[in-house]
């Protein structure tokens, strides 16, 4: 399986993310995934990165802003990855996008062994929102449409006028429809914030855990399980 991550620098976001947050979160991943496993990260600068491939970060609606400000991360540029060619961009043509936030902390192999074209995770937060964009699963070509469609500032609206929230995450509902198929809490993928904090879900019970947002990251949380990757 051919995991992929996006790295670059976004002005105004308050979060930044480093070659260390990259190299911990490959080295995570390797550790809880028992299958053959390829990573790669998308970006701007591969300084320090060691432990994934580097894939020069493409320019296509880089000027594009998260409808809802400048603190909010803007992340047009992964709907590449539904293009037509994009087996080509990756070198696979079936991959995992996952955000650099993301921690295992049990076997997550089974995760992936869906055989569905498109898999996502459905955010518990976000009950009108159907996709989070932080992880899914893509066989390559599959939803072009995604990528073929989104025609920028009208594409954006259109999304925003249904109520869907963020950026690319917004398109995805907008495009797709309610009905893929997805991941939740009863298959292992948490929301650190709503499953583990709130609800207080014992951690032995999940597999991957989202830190989606912007308050807590794991490595801040100050919790060994996923600190000592970093």
């Amino acid at each position: 399986m051919t995991f992929v991550a996006f790295k670059w620098r976004q002005d105004g976001h308050p979060v930044t993310y480093t070659a260390a947050h990259v190299n911990g979160w490959a080295r995570a991943m390797r550790h809880y995934y028992r299958g053959l496993a390829r990573f790669v990260v998308v970006t701007d600068d591969a300084t320090g990165i060691t432990e994934a491939e580097a894939v020069p970060l493409w320019r296509d609606h880089e000027a594009l802003g998260n409808p809802h400000g400048p603190a909010f991360p803007s992340c047009y540029r992964r709907l590449r990855l539904f293009a037509e060619d994009a087996a080509d961009l990756i070198g696979a043509r079936r991959f995992v996008m996952c955000d650099l936030d993301a921690m295992p902390c049990a076997e997550i192999t089974q995760l992936f062994e869906r055989t569905e074209d498109f898999v996502v995770w459905r955010d518990p937060m976000a009950p009108r929102q159907p996709y989070n964009g932080g992880l899914w699963m893509l066989t390559a070509g599959t939803r072009a449409k995604v990528w073929s469609r989104f025609k920028g500032a009208a594409s954006i609206q259109a999304a925003r006028s249904r109520g869907f929230v963020g950026s690319d995450q917004a398109w995805l509902a907008e495009a797709l429809g309610p009905s893929e198929a997805v991941w939740t809490a009863d298959q292992g993928v948490v929301s650190y914030k709503r499953d583990i904090l709130t609800k207080r879900r014992p951690l032995c019970t999940s597999k991957l855990v989202m830190f989606h947002g912007r308050q807590h990251k794991p490595w801040t949380i100050g919790e060994n399980w996923c600190a000592r990757w970093f």
